[in-house]
């Protein structure tokens, strides 16, 4: 388990981010998905590299599972 439960900031920036990351994939345009990581680790200090990459796969599948998109339309979360 974690350490710390992640805040309500913490997860209103993280799916900000997975969405903002998705927005660009689905149009087409090359992500770097290790600099939005270690943007994002620089707001959330407590979170680690595999923290935040988890954190994202964890949206995908919440997605993916409640049927809002299928596993073609979530985003690729591996770094």
């Amino acid at each position: 388990m974690a350490e710390h439960d992640w805040s309500r900031d913490e997860v209103e920036a993280i799916v900000a981010d997975y969405f903002d990351m998705l927005g660009h994939e689905l149009a087409g345009a090359l992500v770097n998905k290790s600099e939005h990581n270690e943007r994002l680790r620089a707001v959330l200090q407590r979170r680690s590299k595999g923290s935040v990459e988890f954190k994202h796969a964890n949206i995908s599948a919440d997605l993916t599972g409640q049927g809002a998109m299928n596993e073609a339309q979530v985003l690729n979360v591996k770094e």
